[in-house]
């Protein structure tokens, strides 16, 4: 931010830097103690801890005077839902002084574990005379029990639209058309309003930390700390890729630059009336997407419009950039309309190990959070510093300890070793993922991906020494971060261990359904002999691992409760050389469908699914069947009936294969039992059989009275989106599902991020010439904290086809970078909230919902 923010205002921040963390405090500010122009009592419900806290209310570069203040509470001691109302804290009327300034100790009390948010409402921005009840500012002030050490806050643009990003998802309850200035400060029901859901107190959590990376809440300025504490240093940029910056260090340009279109609104007289379009105000409110068709009537909501809603046109861009001004308030900022290709926020993590510039990722290949808001992260490189390894991060990207204190610094943060069975005498280094090319020698396969079991265990297969590998975790959602002293990554007592598989099985995928079950498909490096029709195996399960050499060598392994001594499941399915995806219905009852209508049950449900390039199997879940995991059906390319060949594989005369086209790469599914799938390639749909373009396809299956696959033809139904901006250059690669039910995918080609809702509108940007997906804006010749001047820009996945997740505040996360220089890339706020890990998912019967 500029200097010249602090031009008005007769008072200044001074920042001290205390044990490693920023403290700030005021000087020569006329503040009151208790309260700058307020009287009377203090709040005395609800009970808690008494509040220690002052700020400074700024509008661009002038102090907003006599505006209301309020401080809200969510969570614990509020409502238990996404539309329950925020409780205000403070009883009696509090007014910011001729500075800005106000003072809120001692005037409320807030219930330990609830987090607050400070609004300041109307006020005079400088203009002498006359107040603006359109302009609202916003900031968070994190956990109440907190409150008492927090000190200085500053409430200004820059923390309003950090607010309104990482609270988005959080916000939906606000009542859009109505001004907060117009409401009384204490009432029951604020215009800008932010509650969750009893169960997901870790999403509050998780989006007040992703606040403070968006903005340092003391000094009003973006970005805020990075995960290691410290002030953000700028990003070092090489190309299009963003390389170099240590943490986790957030779009500043793209925060500033929305904050800067906000501060025209705030620095005016507001609107001239209800019909306004042509004042600050109005340009601004007209020219976002205005949440359920209704207008923002404050700037408070604008910027949960603007996140909520970050794809806006680019008439619309431009009217909305012209609002800033030439001695825009907040630098740097993004410096042409033409640069801003979306309103979307990311923040990217490059992890480094405490206290060095060491980064961690060299190519990371999938990133997940487990039940506590922790970061998985595998790694599959055959070189590089960290070769096919595991590593925990907080979700705000800083390592946690994996190893023993001994050693190299890089081993206490990165598994690389594990022991087989028990024995961690039987060490072994992780092989990473290969598959056996006609040469004889290995090839990354392409996908290195774990699972999370409801203890947040991490699971994952080690394609080259054929073991399923388990890594232990922090264990049941809301448990402290806690390792025995850290020793799960090495010899330690609770190092991770490989369950060995026979040789050649070649496990590659692994999955963990709601029974705790673990899944592992097996894919022999060579296929000498094709598998044919429906090859179940319901024989008893053998008494051991072992006992699988020369009895299977293809189709998907079970072992219940993570633990390969309760029992195995397994089942020969069609043969495909390169599976890409496993994964569990979530349906907690699927029904098979009569010629007459009506529906019955089906014992064994939900079922087991995955893909391979171009095939789709379907099998009975095992977990009531046991030792049977029988293939029912395969939807793929190809004809109905005779002898096709498929991957590699002959398809038995009468079986029927589907029209999804090839080269399937991925699957998730949405809450009501639908699958969803990525398909690229341009296809004829009119062809016989009918094929259809690069799509996502949502197949809702029905498996029929008999699990015929004539019957699933007859009932299953299928929908192919293809929408603008996809291509065959531009063809999705990956999907996930979002608490929402809102579908997300990586564009294969230009690597942005793409979004569908459920019913197949789309909601990421589709220019009609450049790249699609949510890509952000450029900033050219900024500088940045006394930086030499450069270019900003989010860096592309150049990985492709990564799948993204999201976790309980709505963020996106998504893997970045190159190799060697790689990051974690978040969307901040953009997608539902959504229960993690899955597992936890489907136990709870919330896939595709919010948590």
């Amino acid at each position: 931010m500029s200097s010249r923010w602090f031009r008005s205002a007769p008072c200044k921040i001074v920042s001290v830097l205390a044990g490693g963390v920023f403290a700030s405090a005021l000087s020569g500010c006329a503040l009151s103690g208790n309260g700058a122009g307020a009287g009377g009592t203090t709040v005395s419900s609800p009970a808690g801890i008494p509040g220690h806290l002052m700020g400074q209310a700024i509008g661009g570069q002038n102090p907003i005077v006599g505006a209301k203040v309020q401080l809200y509470q969510i969570g614990v001691g509020s409502g238990s839902s996404y539309t329950a109302s925020a409780v205000p804290l403070i009883s009696q009327s509090v007014v910011t002084d001729s500075t800005g300034s106000f003072d809120i100790t001692g005037l409320y009390n807030c219930t330990p574990g609830s987090y607050l948010y400070l609004t300041a409402a109307g006020g005079d921005p400088g203009l002498g005379s006359g107040v603006n009840n359109n302009q609202t500012e916003m900031a968070s002030v994190g956990l109440c029990d907190n409150l008492p050490n927090y000190g200085f806050v500053s409430i200004n643009e820059v923390t309003t639209v950090a607010m309104a990003y990482a609270f988005a998802q959080f916000g939906r309850g606000s009542l859009f058309g109505t001004a907060l200035a117009a409401q009384s400060a204490s009432s029951p029901t604020p215009s800008i309003n932010f509650a969750t859901s009893s169960t997901n107190m870790q999403g509050l959590k998780t989006a007040n930390d992703m606040y403070n990376l968006l903005v340092d809440g003391h000094s009003g300025q973006a970005p805020g700390t990075n995960g290691n504490g410290a002030l953000n240093s700028p990003l070092t940029v090489s190309a299009s890729a963003t390389v170099g910056a240590t943490g986790a260090v957030a779009e500043f340009w793209q925060i500033n630059t929305i904050a800067n279109m906000l501060a025209a609104c705030v620095n005016s007289a507001g609107l001239s009336g209800s019909g306004d379009t042509t004042s600050t105000c109005g340009v601004l409110f007209n020219n976002v997407t205005p949440y359920s068709g209704t207008l923002p009537a404050d700037t408070a909501q604008a910027a949960l419009d603007f996140a909520l809603y970050p794809a806006i046109s680019a008439t619309n861009t431009a009217n909305l950039y012209a609002l800033i001004t030439a001695t825009a308030p907040f630098q740097p900022y993004v410096m042409t309309a033409a640069s801003i290709y979306d309103f979307s926020v990311g923040i990217q993590i490059k992890p480094v190990i405490p206290g060095t510039s060491t980064e961690l990722l060299y190519m990371p290949t999938w990133v997940s959070p487990d039940g506590n808001g922790n970061l998985w992260v595998t790694q599959q490189t055959t070189s590089g510093t960290y070769p096919a390894s595991v590593l925990e991060l907080t979700n705000v990207g800083v390592p946690i300890r994996a190893g023993q204190s001994t050693g190299s610094a890089t081993s206490n943060y990165v598994i690389s070793n594990y022991g087989v069975g028990a024995s961690a005498a039987n060490a072994t280094t992780i092989g990473g993922q290969y598959q056996k090319a006609a040469s004889g020698s290995y090839g990354v396969l392409g996908k290195f991906q774990g699972s999370i079991d409801v203890n947040n265990n991490l699971w994952f297969s080690d394609r080259l020494n054929t073991n399923v590998v388990k890594v232990p975790g922090s264990g049941p959602n809301g448990a402290a971060v806690g390792y025995n002293g850290g020793n799960y990554g090495d010899a330690g007592g609770n190092a991770a261990i490989g369950y060995a598989l026979p040789t050649d099985s070649a496990p590659s995928l692994t999955f963990v359904d709601g029974n705790n079950t673990i899944w592992t498909n097996l894919t022999p490096y060579v296929a000498t002999v094709a598998q044919t029709g429906k090859a179940g195996n319901c024989s008893a399960p053998p008494a051991t691992l072992a006992g699988m050499q020369g009895v299977i060598n293809t189709g998907t392994l079970g072992f219940t409760n993570g633990d390969p001594g309760n029992g195995l499941v397994y089942g020969s399915v069609y043969y495909s050389q390169s599976p890409t995806t496993i994964a569990v219905d979530p349906n907690t009852s699927d029904y098979i469908t009569a010629s007459g209508g009506g529906q019955t049950a089906i014992t064994g449900a939900p079922f087991l699914w995955e893909t391979g390039s171009n095939v789709l199997n379907v099998m009975l879940d095992a977990g009531t069947h046991p030792g049977c995991a029988a293939a029912i059906n395969t939807v793929g390319s190809g004809t109905t009936g005779g002898t096709t060949l498929l991957a590699g594989q002959t398809i038995a005369t009468g079986d029927t294969v589907y029209p999804i086209g090839g080269s399937t790469q991925d699957l998730a599914f949405d809450g009501s039992g639908s699958l969803w799938i990525d398909r690229a390639g341009t296809l004829d749909p009119s062809a016989a059989p009918p094929t259809v373009p690069t799509a996502l396809v949502k197949i809702k299956p029905n498996y029929g009275n008999a699990f015929t696959p004539a019957q699933m033809a007859a009932n299953t139904t299928f929908q192919y989106f293809y929408t603008a901006g996809m291509s065959s250059t531009y063809s999705p690669r990956s999907v996930s599902i979002d608490g929402d039910g809102n579908a997300w995918y990586i564009i294969n080609s230009s690597h942005g991020l793409g979004m569908l809702s459920n019913s197949g509108a789309l909601l990421s940007p589709a220019p009609s010439t450049g790249e699609p997906g949510f890509r952000g804006s450029v900033c050219t010749s900024c500088k940045f904290r006394g930086q030499a001047s450069s270019t900003y820009t989010r860096a592309t996945n150049t990985f492709g086809g990564l799948k993204p997740t999201f976790d309980a505040a709505g963020n996106v996360l998504t893997i970045g970078g190159g190799t060697g220089a790689a990051f974690i890339e978040v969307v901040v706020g953009a997608a539902g909230p959504t229960v993690q890990p899955m597992s936890q998912a489907l136990k709870n019967g919330k896939v595709g919902q919010r948590p």
